[in-house]
């Protein structure tokens, strides 16, 4: 019985080693929040409050129904004085704000982007 119960903890040892290792090597392996520098020079930095339909829809996963809806919600406030504001659109949650903060501002011009057309951004509604 003893010889039973000590090849028991040992294989819930290696079990719970194994997948300890697995979780760690994936939090490791995944990519984060912050744009690589790459990733920055693909997408221009976007002033909410200037920023038309077309330069919206520049943004990862924004598509022409979410830009319009930013629109429409600037319109009705007259300014946006926070970024999180643009919580308030349906489709954009904490995790999707938090993928395009990187590039969001309040002030200054929206950065032109040569390398990306409006007609090419990828619709999400």
């Amino acid at each position: 019985m003893t010889r039973c119960r000590i090849y028991c903890a040992k294989f819930l040892c290696i079990v719970l080693f194994t997948l300890g290792l697995g979780t760690a090597a994936k939090a490791e392996s995944s990519p984060t929040n912050s744009p690589t520098p790459g990733a920055v020079a693909e997408h221009p930095i976007i002033n909410l409050n200037t920023a038309t339909r077309e330069e919206l829809m520049l943004l990862p996963g924004i598509g022409i129904k979410k830009a319009e809806a930013i629109v429409v919600l600037r319109q009705k406030r007259k300014k946006f004085q926070r970024v999180q504001e643009i919580l308030a659109v349906r489709g954009i949650g904490r995790k999707t704000l938090k993928r395009l903060a990187p590039w969001l501002t309040l002030t200054g011009e929206t950065s032109s982007n040569k390398g990306r057309s409006a007609s090419s951004a990828k619709e999400t509604n």
